[in-house]
């Protein structure tokens, strides 16, 4: 569903090189493909609505993302960013509603199932309430901690694993004015959403797995403009050679650990 975003910015089978160094040069492939965990179906959510918003077809939209929602509850704030991105563009309040009325079914869904089978109504379910307690926590230094450990970390760290992230996240940005408000909404929604999950949680994610976790959801809104990066690194070629390079590492990191 990226790639299918993305395509008509750069190119179908640069679209389609772009999915392949997602899958495999992040924690897509030893994370979410590998054990049963919510951030795989949840990535093809946040991307199959974000295609159709970005094909004016922001009802299906709202559901996609409800479904989103249903699955991984935060993920609002993505399907929030995405319908402000296309109403400011087009002046008009349509598309945040029709994108907020299948969201919100989603997010009405997740809590009547937790207060059904958990016996609270809150999008906690059977985790208590330590993530909202997180959010709420004023220590500043601890959060910059965690953001840099998010970052950092040589076994669960963003960058320290997927390098490539940071040079398609820098062309996304030198190119942000030709990023189409769908796109643009997915890419600012991923970050709230990344940061809102790192205040929430512990950068690590918890144990017994390869690389991050968190961050997925955040990649897969994101992907359609890292894509679009893409037309910022071909101008240069020392861009262009650090990507195959940096990209190269990255899936190399993951086949050691996963194949």
């Amino acid at each position: 569903m990226a790639a299918l975003t993305a395509a008509p910015l750069i190119g179908g089978s640069r679209a389609l090189v772009g999915t392949w160094i997602l899958g495999l040069g992040s924690g897509a492939w030893a994370v979410a493909a590998d054990t049963l965990w919510q951030h795989g179906p949840n990535m093809f959510w946040l991307t199959l609505g974000i295609w159709l918003a970005s094909t004016q077809r922001e009802w299906l939209s709202g559901l996609a993302f409800g479904v989103a929602v249903l699955t991984r509850p935060p993920t609002a704030v993505i399907a929030a960013a995405v319908g402000v991105a296309l109403g400011w563009k087009g002046r008009s309040w349509q598309p945040l509603w029709r994108i907020g009325v299948g969201s919100a079914m989603g997010l009405v869904a997740a809590i009547s199932y937790n207060s059904v089978v958990f016996g609270s109504s809150s999008v906690s379910g059977g985790y208590g309430t330590g993530a909202v307690d997180n959010t709420r926590d004023t220590d500043i230094v601890g959060y910059l901690n965690n953001i840099r450990g998010g970052l950092l970390d040589p076994t669960r760290g963003l960058l320290a694993l997927s390098p490539w992230i940071a040079l398609v996240t820098a062309g996304a940005a030198a190119m942000r004015k030709r990023l189409p408000p769908a796109i643009l909404g997915g890419a600012i929604g991923g970050l709230v959403y990344l940061l809102l999950q790192w205040k929430a949680n512990r950068f690590s994610g918890g144990s017994n797995f390869v690389g991050y976790r968190y961050p997925l959801e955040a990649l897969a809104a994101a992907a359609p403009a890292l894509m679009v990066g893409w037309l910022w690194i071909k101008r240069y070629r020392p861009a262009r050679l650090l990507l195959l390079y940096s990209a190269t590492y990255s899936v190399a990191i993951y086949a050691a650990f996963t194949l």
